[in-house]
């Protein structure tokens, strides 16, 4: 069995092999709820590197109750995120915090982020290679939509235009064929994309 949980930003993988009477547990990293039941129960437990082989069953159930209260499989994903489109448009910000144009335009540029720039022209970015040709010249962008669409446009296109082949880069449910790493996960989050669109917003 295989058993993922969260706690703050930090994921947890634990892995229960059983062994004839004994049940190894792996886990990376080793957070603090093992440590306190090394240290309650040391005497029980064997700790070889990263993996702890605990002899006592009991005590292996305790383990698989105390992962349990600390959130297993899809109880570690964020919460499903909604969002209120009005008038073609996201109208409340995603973040207290005011998006940045610069760190937009880094995100909007990184192959491993946002990498708009993989279908989207922009003549401002004319120095960066490759640009794309799938989607839209982004040229006068913020001329032709206002901040709340663009908004709408970055987080989820396909809430208002249902057949577009851009991602979802802030959609956490109904995706398919997503490593479990990523399960409950956005690809950018709400203050990328804020940035994003603060960066959009200069194309005039």
């Amino acid at each position: 069995m295989e058993f993922q949980y969260g706690l703050g930003t930090t994921r947890f993988v634990i892995k229960f092999i059983s062994i004839k009477q004994n049940v190894m547990i792996d886990i990376y990293p080793a957070p603090a709820i093992i440590l306190i039941i090394m240290k309650n129960f040391g005497k029980n437990i064997a700790v070889p590197r990263d993996e702890m082989m605990i002899r006592n069953r009991k005590l292996a159930g305790l383990v698989l109750a105390i992962a349990a209260l600390c959130g297993l499989g899809s109880a570690m994903a964020d919460p499903p995120i909604t969002l209120k489109v009005v008038d073609g448009g996201i109208p409340t910000p995603l973040t207290n915090v005011p998006g940045d144009a610069k760190a937009g335009r880094a995100i909007f540029l990184n192959r491993t982020q946002g990498n708009c720039y993989a279908c989207h022209t922009v003549s401002v970015l004319k120095d960066q290679p490759f640009p794309g040709q799938i989607g839209p010249v982004l040229d006068g962008v913020a001329n032709k939509l206002t901040v709340p669409q663009l908004r709408m446009v970055v987080s989820n296109a396909k809430l208002e235009f249902p057949g577009t082949i851009m991602p979802a880069f802030y959609k956490n449910t109904g995706l398919h064929r997503v490593p479990a790493k990523f399960a409950g996960k956005t690809i950018l989050t709400a203050q990328q994309v804020e940035d994003v669109v603060a960066f959009l917003a200069t194309l005039k």
